[in-house]
């Protein structure tokens, strides 16, 4: 069973039925997209709003770095939309990551197995109304949400060709999208090495994530008594479910404010 907090009282913790985090012993993990911000009809198109970037300037802080953005997004797209970020982020769902400001990549990041994928997906895309490729360091993206019934099931039928040509990739599906990356990458893996290390190694791990692609990572928090916080619709293995990005942001600004 799924709990739904919520967050728009002024009591102290977010529902009757959502323990209490303290930010000195936890390691936050976050997700991005539909997590942080309201997902787009294009991956260029989300908003940030003017105040997430000061409320995650706070978080890091009270958490003493224990701040990570875990994303399928790369590094620098992250930071395009969040600049002043100064926690650690996981990029390509761990194909690429910024740790204590230091930068490490996939062995496939930008090859030249990376650059004829996302040349199929990009001749195929072009062809189809409402279907855009999505160039990763470390793979591809099919992207449908704007498409018709029947052209996203031409992706679907399409994609599962690409993956068994394309050997040196895994298909996973997402909100609306399919995403091409390395067997050896996922969420929940970095989640895992990072928890292994300072400044995380030792706090109760809290982790936030809306998509399908999130699901190991939350199962592998709940399953080690941490927190884990599915938002939005679908099924979950998480213990706990917000309804919007509006839910997170306000749960973390909670933690930011010391009593």
């Amino acid at each position: 069973m799924t709990d739904v907090f919520d967050t728009t009282d002024d009591s102290d913790t977010p529902g009757s039925t959502f323990p209490s985090a303290d930010p000195g012993v936890c390691a936050i993990f976050v997700d991005f997209d539909g997590t942080l911000v309201e997902i787009a009809d294009r991956p260029e198109a989300v908003s940030v709003s003017d105040a997430l970037p000061g409320l995650l300037s706070d978080l890091v802080d009270v958490a003493n770095g224990a701040v990570c953005i875990v994303s399928g997004r790369s590094v620098e797209v992250i930071l395009s939309f969040l600049p002043s970020f100064a926690g650690d982020i996981v990029g390509c769902h761990g194909g690429e990551t910024r740790i204590c400001g230091v930068a490490s990549e996939h062995r496939l990041s930008g090859s030249e197995e990376v650059k004829l994928l996302f040349e199929d997906c990009s001749a195929f895309a072009e062809e189809r109304p409402g279907v855009q490729a999505e160039a990763k360091p470390t793979g591809a993206v099919l992207h449908y949400r704007r498409a018709s019934e029947a052209v996203a099931q031409e992706v679907k039928d399409y994609a599962a060709e690409l993956e068994r040509r394309h050997g040196a990739f895994e298909l996973h599906p997402a909100k609306m999208a399919l995403e091409f990356r390395p067997p050896d990458v996922g969420k929940e893996k970095a989640v895992e090495r990072l928890m292994r290390a300072a400044p995380y190694a030792g706090r109760m791990p809290v982790y936030f994530g809306d998509d399908t692609t999130d699901e190991p990572a939350l199962s592998w928090v709940r399953a080690r008594g941490g927190l884990s916080v599915k938002v939005g619709t679908g099924e979950t293995g998480a213990e706990f479910r917000a309804e919007s990005p509006q839910d997170v942001t306000r749960f973390l600004k909670r933690m930011t404010q010391k009593e």
